[in-house]
């Protein structure tokens, strides 16, 4: 290689390098955007044993409720306990039901099969409000990401929520929310309950999708691959990923739209400068041939 083929060369892969780099940032930063996302989890063998929610639509009502869910109609009693104050002639459309478990586990089980589980945000006034705060997070039903999911046998979810609550508090200061201190809230309550167990396979970040896109949000959805003890003894909650959305904001699925476009000046210097090197290459194959 002469000279001034190592200089093309040097060029090329300079302009190369910062191109790549400036390319990198155009597509993770300027060429997407944040999308709000939401997920269900499917509970698998432990579905029959947890509680479930229903929010009301028109034409509802608690038998249906309780045909659907436990294929007996008479069950509507359970409902009613389960929800005091509710009017089964007058249910509100929008208000939330709650549904107890289809089953009972069995006397002789060897292992948890009730749980409940609980997203806890990162931020938001879900977190700021822990007295009034719903952050069950029942089988099916959606539950915004970022956050982090917390199995907890049904028997002690009470016990875990009284532990929570201070931790959650004090997060909360000068009336100001402290998104680190949550996280040591978290930490601290965990510690204080080795029988609350926190979910592993959440997203480490929020699904992106591309600024040209018409999706407005990602609809995930996670399913148990493993909840409970392991063959060495250890308690593990673990999820994965099942399926990922993106919609519009009518509703309607859409694509991500992610692609890669030479928006970056270095990148078209970079193409131009290996076309020309290629081009060199070609003319002093075809001399030393003639």
């Amino acid at each position: 290689m002469n000279r001034r083929s190592r200089w093309i060369a040097i060029a090329v892969l300079v302009a190369s390098a910062f191109s790549l780099r400036s390319a990198s940032a155009d597509l993770v930063v300027d060429g997407t955007k944040s999308v709000a996302t939401s997920a269900p989890l499917l509970a698998g063998r432990f579905d029959d044993y947890c509680e479930h929610r229903r929010t009301v639509v028109e034409g509802d009502t608690l038998q249906k409720f309780a045909r659907d869910a436990y294929g007996d109609a008479a069950r509507v009693g359970e409902i009613e306990r389960a929800n005091p104050g509710i009017v089964a002639t007058k249910l509100a459309i929008g208000a939330k039901v709650l549904l107890p478990p289809k089953l009972a586990p069995p006397a002789d089980a060897k292992e948890v099969l009730a749980w409940r589980f609980f997203a806890i945000p990162w931020s938001g006034s879900e977190w700021e409000t822990p007295e009034s705060a719903d952050l069950s997070a029942v089988p099916g039903e959606r539950f915004d990401l970022p956050c982090c999911l917390v199995a907890v046998p049904a028997a002690r979810a009470a016990e875990f929520l009284k532990i929570l609550a201070p931790h959650r508090a004090r997060s909360v200061q000068g009336g100001v929310l402290k998104p680190l201190k949550i996280l040591e809230s978290i930490e601290a309550a965990l510690k204080e309950a080795p029988f609350a167990l926190l979910a592993e396979g959440l997203p480490k970040r929020i699904p992106r999708a591309s600024r040209d896109s018409r999706a407005t949000a990602c609809r995930m959805t996670f399913k148990i691959a493993t909840l409970g003890a392991d063959e060495q003894g250890g308690q593990h909650f673990v999820v994965q990923e099942e399926a990922r959305t993106f919609i519009d904001g009518q509703g309607k699925e859409v694509a991500a739209a992610f692609g890669f476009a030479p928006s970056s000046p270095l990148l078209l210097i970079a193409l131009i400068g290996a076309a020309g090197l290629y081009e060199l290459r070609r003319r002093r194959r075809a001399a030393r041939v003639g």
